[in-house]
């Protein structure tokens, strides 16, 4: 009796781990190598475009410190459409000037590298913060 139930229990063993086998190598092949969208020269030439055509909204005596998130989809060619300021409800207090000047620079971008799914150009949706600091040195 002690040998059937000791033949049972390894067959079991065995059919669950063949069935694991089968499971990584179907992973495996499901696995897609995937490129973020970027912009061309990547991060660092993406901050030096923001600082050269970011401009600050006109002085009106008002300290601010805000972030515009601006989301927009990369298509296969790399241009941008659907570009618009993100609503999100702990940023209240955003600056109007700073969304429409945030949106403004984003239009002027070139055309970015877009993302890549196992090398092949895909659309994508993508998020960039802008941050506008200014306090009046008072």
């Amino acid at each position: 009796m002690k040998k059937i139930l000791l033949t049972a229990i390894f067959m079991l063993g065995t059919i669950a781990a063949k069935a694991q086998t089968t499971d990584i190598n179907t992973f495996k092949k499901s696995v897609l190598i995937k490129t973020q969208p970027e912009f061309p020269g990547g991060n660092k030439a993406l901050s030096q475009f923001l600082t050269k055509n970011l401009r600050f909204p006109p002085d009106d005596g008002t300290d601010y410190a805000t972030t515009v998130f601006v989301s927009f989809v990369v298509k296969k060619d790399g241009r941008l459409t659907n570009i618009k300021a993100l609503n999100i409800k702990s940023l209240k207090n955003i600056c109007p000037k700073c969304k429409d000047e945030a949106l403004r620079v984003i239009k002027l971008s070139p055309n970015w590298l877009p993302e890549k799914l196992d090398g092949k150009a895909v659309s994508s949706k993508y998020v960039i913060p802008i941050r506008f600091d200014l306090y009046d040195a008072r």
